[in-house]
């Protein structure tokens, strides 16, 4: 595990870490925080604490009592915690149900129908939290673009919603879900230009929704 870490530090990319054990590991080879991102969806006070204390770059909230939490924390320290909350976008991806993580009735993440809206005006309420935008997370081996199409294109126009309700433009723009491998026959054998091709297309699509829809353009 450090060796890889190490490699992604050297790459220049940032981790996404769901426990104290993993953190710990990634501070252990000197992996900068302000590259690390704070995630799970079971985080206890002593989880945040550990995170916040470690100037983590990003917690991603994922529950409504994580908040408070957070924001206690960091005003106990001194700070202002940037941080991230995950939605769910309901959106279908194509790949097996077990691994789907944002159907209407996943257990990740606030609604976007329902409850999103709450977190974002409690969050924004909160002196020692910095609301930088959403987090999504669809499902993993996904071997089609269609389905982060339609999370990119849900979540530009909450963005929107955000704006001319609240008044408040995000500038990241979290979006999860993890790329096919072929594990068995039957699976496509993704190539490196396949994975470049999604990521032409997301970000695409972002880009053209965007400029329709007069946001400033977030860090994907």
């Amino acid at each position: 595990c450090k060796d890889i870490l190490r490699t992604i530090s050297n790459a220049g990319l940032g981790v996404d870490v769901v426990s104290i054990g993993e953190l710990k590991t990634a501070l252990s080879v000197n992996f900068p925080s302000k590259n690390i991102i704070f995630h799970g969806n079971n985080k206890s006070y002593k989880d945040l604490q550990f995170a916040i204390e470690n100037k983590v770059g990003l917690i991603v909230i994922d529950a409504i009592t994580e908040i408070d939490d957070v924001d206690k924390i960091a005003s106990n320290l001194g700070v202002c915690q940037n941080v991230l909350i995950r939605v769910n976008p309901g959106v279908e991806a194509h790949t097996h149900h077990y691994i789907q993580t944002a159907t209407p009735d996943s257990k990740f993440g606030f609604s976007l129908k329902d409850d999103a809206f709450g977190a974002i005006k409690t969050c924004l309420s909160k002196n020692n939290i910095s609301l930088k935008g959403l987090h999504c997370h669809i499902g993993s081996q996904i071997f089609e673009e269609k389905s982060f199409v339609l999370a990119t294109t849900k979540m530009i126009e909450y963005y929107s919603f955000i704006k001319n309700e609240l008044n408040v433009e995000f500038s990241i723009l979290d979006i999860g879900g993890g790329f096919g491998i072929y594990y068995y026959e039957g699976d496509k054998k993704m190539v490196v230009n396949d994975y470049k091709n999604f990521v032409k297309i997301i970000s695409t699509n972002v880009k053209q929704l965007v400029d329709k829809l007069n946001l400033k353009k977030p860090h994907l």
